[in-house]
């Protein structure tokens, strides 16, 4: 089985999650309650296949650095 290279820009899953949240009335504070649980959304998207290299990208806010460094130990390049 090949193996795969995944690149996904955190801030446009996020944000179009928030959005589509908003579209579902979910409640006014829909968009801001949105979750994503990315160790999930890793295993969705390679499928089973071997893992060759994750390169998630995005922006830097000081809540986020969790999320990054939960990739970072997980042996995935960042790039902020």
């Amino acid at each position: 089985m090949n193996s795969v290279f995944i690149c996904w820009d955190n801030s446009n899953i996020f944000h179009e999650a928030q959005r589509l949240a908003g579209e579902r009335n979910e409640g006014a504070d829909g968009r801001y309650r949105v979750r994503i649980n990315f160790d999930n959304l890793l295993r969705l998207v390679h499928a089973g296949r071997p893992l060759k290299k994750a390169l998630p990208t995005g922006s830097v806010p000081p809540e986020m650095r969790q999320l990054w460094n939960g990739m970072e130990s997980k042996n995935m390049e960042v790039q902020l």
